[in-house]
């Protein structure tokens, strides 16, 4: 039976549920779905249900669940009362699971080691310190006043034995130093596993100790074998798109890496699970927006006056409407409208509140077209440009993008939503050998004449491209003229040698040239636009 509910507030259990049975279940995490704002998380656990009522206790639930879209299913089963709670909650039974275990054991002996280390460097340097108590003792005895009164073949075989125990003192002392300090080494690297451990650890626990309550009131007929299935959305998980994208800059091979950022801090850790992405907007409308009636009125000039609240209401509707929903952007569209998934292979582990966690799409390679782009009014050097059309059958979601020429970073940018069939331009970055230089030779504003009743205005401009590379390349150039859209405003030019391009890409007096520019050469456009205007109007 499903037990589905849009709100749980119920803080206390139905009367006479206190006395059924209480069974305790620990459901597992087995699946994320994760939207770019929120995720689901479905857990799941066998049970073992005697026949009669009983109070299913679920345990392990994070202290800031998200109770009001809770959702649970349990076969074979009549299910009645659920009681959620979030503060005084019963105590739980601290069991660990066997990768917690292993990991504590794992410190452990780390920490054994570590001591076992110090225990020995401390007995060597006690070597090191009767080493040197001894070389003292018979430093001390060769300065004995008894030493002057005897005869000169002890004092000989005395000075022998005080020089030779000394240096044997400190030759013991050295050696005892030298295999305390190789001892170093081992005890850093044994610092830096047990720091590794200590993280480990770290992730396997839970990432809140705090703990909600969740009672489920079961009745079977018979003795069940059942599997409990349970759904909570988390507010605070998401996930964006983030791309590395290759450029071969002589075939126009472009290399597209598909990865994404999952963040979650749900207040536990998801271990060892299955992860789906899904473009669906969680908070975004679902309806279309509602547009009110429109009323316009029109007065005698001497009788104007404001509005009557009758004509403000649609206005004053339409500010309440926006008012209710806050405001909020429409969702954005996805592969034609449509919520796309992805259901990631393998199990992953993200921990609460930690750097998000990237995980691949795989890779997609499309052919494209490379040119050096230029634009002297704006720039010195010319930029790799590559054009290239999405052929595969999946969407480029936006997000950010990582770009590289030959295995070497050269900048990031954010990509636009790119479907199926969508062709777009990428810029890779500057071609420093590509010199560009735009000079003004000539500019003349002033009266064109006595009795002329206009204005005019001249510009002449040089632009000059030089390949300094040792590779030629596919050019284009591009510049501007003014224009006009009013019939007293006259605009000609001329271009030497002409654009292969005008008003590019939809927009006026744009021009562009397109050649290509071999190793070593140069080249050269001469632009002169004239502008006339009447002699009473001003021109901006």
């Amino acid at each position: 039976m499903r037990y589905s509910f849009p709100l749980l507030t119920v803080m206390l259990a139905i009367a006479g549920t206190a006395q059924a049975d209480e069974i305790l279940v620990a459901p597992e995490i087995q699946l994320a779905t994760v939207y770019p704002g929120g995720a689901w998380v479905s857990r799941s656990a066998e049970v073992s249900i005697p026949a009669g009522t009983h109070q299913l206790i679920l345990t392990g639930l994070p202290r800031d669940a998200y109770f009001e879209g809770l959702r649970i299913d349990i076969d074979g089963v009549r299910t009645g009362a659920v009681t959620t709670r979030n503060d005084f909650v019963p105590p739980q039974d601290p069991a660990k699971s066997q990768a917690v275990t292993a990991a504590e054991a794992e410190i452990e002996r780390i920490k054994d080691l570590i001591r076992k280390q110090e225990r020995d460097q401390q007995a060597i340097l006690l070597e090191v310190a009767a080493a040197e108590a001894r070389k003292s003792f018979v430093a001390q005895l060769g300065r004995s006043e008894g030493m002057a009164v005897l005869p000169l073949d002890t004092l000989r075989d005395l000075a022998g034995l005080v020089s030779s125990e000394t240096l044997a003192a400190d030759q013991a002392a050295q050696a005892a130093e030298i295999r305390a300090e190789g001892l170093d080494p081992a005890l850093e690297d044994l610092s830096e596993e047990l720091k590794r451990a200590e993280a480990a650890l770290a992730a396997l626990r839970p990432g809140s100790r705090a703990r909600s309550y969740v009672a489920v009131q079961v009745t079977a007929d018979a003795d069940t074998d059942a599997v409990l299935r349970m759904k909570t959305p988390v507010e605070w998980a998401g996930w964006e798109p983030v791309y590395d994208i290759e450029l071969d800059p002589v075939t126009g091979a472009v290399s597209v890496e598909r990865g994404v950022k999952v963040f979650q801090n749900s207040g536990e850790n998801w271990q060892d699970i299955k992860v789906t992405l899904s473009t669906a907007q969680l908070s975004g409308r679902s309806a279309p927006g509602f547009l009110p009636k429109q009323l316009y009125q029109i007065f005698d000039e001497p009788e104007f006056k404001p509005l009557s609240r009758i004509a403000q209401a649609p206005v004053m509707e339409e500010m309440a409407m926006d008012a209710a929903r806050g405001a909020a952007p429409p969702p954005r569209q996805v592969a034609g409208g449509l919520v796309v998934e992805y259901a990631l292979e393998g199990r992953y582990s993200i921990a609460d509140q930690a750097d998000a966690l990237r995980l691949s799409l795989g890779q997609l390679s499309f052919d494209g077209k490379v040119t050096a782009q230029a634009v002297p009014r704006k720039d010195q050097t010319a930029f790799i440009v590559a054009e290239f059309t999405n052929s595969s059958a999946e969407p480029i979601l936006p997000g950010t993008a990582f770009l590289y020429v030959d295995g070497t970073m050269t900048g990031s940018q954010q990509l636009d939503l790119l479907v199926a069939g969508d062709s777009t331009e990428l810029g890779f970055g500057p071609i420093n050998g590509i010199r560009l230089e735009r000079r003004v030779l000539d500019r003349n504003t002033g009266d064109a004449g006595f009795i002329s009743r206009s204005n005019e205005r001249v510009e002449e401009a040089e632009i000059t491209v030089s390949n300094l590379t040792g590779r030629a390349w596919d050019l284009r150039l591009i510049d501007r003229v003014p224009y006009s859209e009013q019939e007293d405003l006259e605009i000609t030019y001329q271009a030497d040698p002409a654009a292969d391009v005008q008003d590019l890409d939809g927009r006026k007096g744009i021009l562009a040239w397109d050649f290509t520019l071999q190793a070593g050469g140069k080249r050269k456009v001469q632009l002169r636009h004239t502008i006339t205007w009447p002699l009473d109007k001003l021109l901006r």
